[in-house]
């Protein structure tokens, strides 16, 4: 039995990047880095990482994040979708800085008031839906004709360098004014004034693409809490199980599992944020692996861990006569390769 394990991030690029790991125990994966045999990977992002295992490389994220949503029907051939997700726009220094959907902790009923709102708004332009209190929809009426910004590229950043650009750029200014104006006085604002909460005051439109080719996989299971990976899994006819599920789920075929928990705070340069992510991901997937490969339930595991600016491969085997084979710090991950360029 394979395991095949996308896990962007996992090559962290920060000055402090190697101190950090030394503050922390991870012996489930310092096992699998023993038992290695590293290269050099790719640079991508979660999204197109994922789309690659399934062949949908071409595939918009709105399209394939949509198709992850628990409970909706799939997008169908022709439908244009767009993420258009909840954000709170703060002058900082003379700039206009987004602040990340996460960080405003909508609750249920905040996300249902303003969801019937901006589905006004937006009745004109598309189909608007507020999934949850981080992730909304629009269903575009036609093409957009403007290029969109990943919202992790912007997200703490000066948002007038991440503008839509293209031959439309007018028109969703006014689209994006709208939204704005229905916001500024909305019942769920003054409340979040009132308790010194961030406003919700802007959605962040991104992710346009169309739903090309057709998703495949010969993995027996899939495992993600990512709604990119729920919904290539969905679209191959397939159920993703949350990660927590793969410690005590039996390894009797071949596995895929598509990660993001580490891509985000890699690259925001978050160490905290990111230490605490491998530190999940040591006890749902690096010692459960680790073990399942002592006991040769799986036989052979290839982690690839695309970077914003390099990646890694790690082609792990146990071969019975390779005993002396010890486990190594993850400080190897973030070292130079000897076959890089």
């Amino acid at each position: 039995m394979h395991a095949t394990i996308v896990l962007p991030g996992l090559r962290y690029e920060a000055p402090d990047a190697i101190s950090a790991l030394r503050s922390i125990s991870l012996p489930g994966l310092s096992w699998l880095v023993g038992h290695s045999r590293l290269s050099t990977g790719t640079t991508s992002t979660s999204t197109r990482a994922f789309a690659s295992t399934f062949g949908m490389q071409k595939a918009g994220t709105a399209v394939l994040r949509r198709a992850g949503e628990a409970g909706l029907p799939l997008p169908q051939a022709g439908e244009i979708w767009l993420c258009a997700d909840p954000v709170g726009l703060h002058f900082a220094r003379d700039q206009m800085i987004l602040t990340d959907p996460r960080t405003l902790a909508l609750s249920q009923d905040e996300t249902v008031a303003l969801g019937s709102a901006l589905r006004v708004a937006l009745k004109d332009v598309g189909d608007f839906t507020l999934v949850t209190p981080e992730r909304g929809y629009l269903k575009l009426r036609e093409p957009a004709q403007v290029r969109f910004s990943d919202l992790l590229d912007v997200a703490g950043r000066p948002v007038a360098l991440f503008l839509p650009e293209g031959d439309d750029t007018k028109r969703w200014g006014r689209i994006v004014n709208e939204v704005q104006v229905s916001l500024h006085d909305h019942p769920v604002n003054r409340a979040r004034e009132n308790t010194g909460s961030r406003l919700v005051n802007s959605l962040w439109f991104w992710g346009e693409g169309p739903l090309e080719g057709e998703a495949k996989s010969t993995a027996a299971r899939v495992f993600s809490d990512n709604p990119v990976g729920s919904g290539l899994a969905r679209l191959a006819g397939k159920d993703a199980a949350p990660l927590t599920e793969f410690a005590t789920t039996p390894a009797d075929g071949d596995s895929l599992l598509l990660i993001d928990a580490l891509d985000a705070p890699a690259r925001f340069r978050d160490t905290t944020r990111w230490l605490d992510a491998l530190i999940v991901l040591e006890a749902q997937l690096f010692a459960p692996l680790a073990a399942q490969m002592q006991r040769r339930e799986i036989k052979q595991a290839r982690i690839t861990a695309p970077g914003e600016r390099s990646g890694i491969e790690l082609a792990v085997a146990t071969p019975s006569w390779a005993f002396w084979l010890k486990p190594k710090s993850p400080e190897l991950l973030l070292a130079p390769l000897p076959n890089a360029s």
